[in-house]
């Protein structure tokens, strides 16, 4: 559930796509992820030398190049050295816990592969910027993404637009880490590209009229990019899609509703900035 704060947006976009940043419940989760697949199995090993020869190799090269520590001051017991990894995955910088995640596929490489695709699915439950790809961590949401999304709702709502509403409640319906509403937010991110639409044509109209009139209220628009808005509002507008047969399951994706939102807020400011001659926004008509 969203707090008061995400809902009413007081708190800013990146604290909910995790970009330069670790929230306590991603903190928790990554551990136990890291308890389950590997560190249950080490603590049942006494000390380092009963222990299989591949972990001793991970932990000495977690030692040297994770730590920076000489290694003949490596603890000799699992339990020493794993209470060190829970505190800096509990009480660490951002960029070092994922320093650390890139560390441990080399715990055990057989499984490694199941590792990255579990811990792939965990971050992107909570809307972490990153991933593992090819054995390595990367962003997939970039920060202009993110600074699309704040200007299209710092825009909107120094307005007064409805779309603002529209675009908090698709960031809010995509952020919800207990119960999240990817059909709900595309639609609300469409919505707020309508209600701005027809702000600019000065009368309330679906999106596919909006931009039909938008030439007459003075903004030009690439035939191609008008297109292409027109048939992304005719897939969230099909019978079977997003805006109706609310009774249906959906098959939105979280992909799919981050796409939205990132598309939306974009043309929604390219909007703005087309229509930001004196007069031309003659009032918003709430969609």
């Amino acid at each position: 559930m969203s707090s008061f704060s995400e809902r009413y947006g007081y708190s800013p976009v990146r604290t909910v796509v995790q970009r330069e940043a670790i929230d306590s419940e991603l903190r928790v989760a990554l551990w136990n992820l890291m308890e389950l697949a590997y560190f249950d199995a080490l603590r049942s090993a006494q000390t380092m030398r009963y222990s299989g020869h591949e972990e001793v190799r991970w932990a000495r090269r977690v030692w040297m190049f994770y730590f920076k520590q000489p290694l003949d001051n490596m603890p000799r017991d699992w339990a020493t050295y794993l209470a060190l990894l829970r505190k800096e995955v509990f009480d660490n910088e951002w960029f070092l816990v994922y320093d650390l995640l890139e560390h441990m596929p080399e715990i055990e490489p057989t499984t490694a592969a199941s590792f990255m695709r579990t811990c792939n699915d965990l971050l992107a439950r909570h809307l972490a910027a990153y991933r593992f790809v090819d054995g390595r961590i990367v962003e997939i949401t970039s920060n202009e993404e993110i600074v699309e999304i704040e200007q299209a709702l710092s825009e909107t709502h120094s307005m007064g637009s409805a779309a603002a509403t529209h675009l908090r409640e698709a960031l809010d319906l995509l952020g919800d880490r207990a119960n999240p509403n990817y059909r709900n937010s595309i639609k609300e991110s469409i919505s707020a590209v309508e209600s701005i639409a027809s702000a600019i044509v000065g009368k309330k109209a679906t999106l596919g009229d909006a931009l039909k009139r938008l030439a007459d209220a003075g903004v030009e628009l690439h035939p191609a990019l008008k297109d292409a808005f027109g048939k992304l509002y005719g897939w969230t507008s099909d019978a079977d899609g997003i805006r109706h047969a609310l009774t249906s399951e959906s098959t939105a994706t979280q992909d799919e509703a981050r796409f939205m939102l990132v598309a939306c807020s974009a043309f929604v400011n390219y909007l703005i900035v087309k229509a930001s001659a004196p007069g031309v926004i003659a009032g918003d008509h709430p969609s």
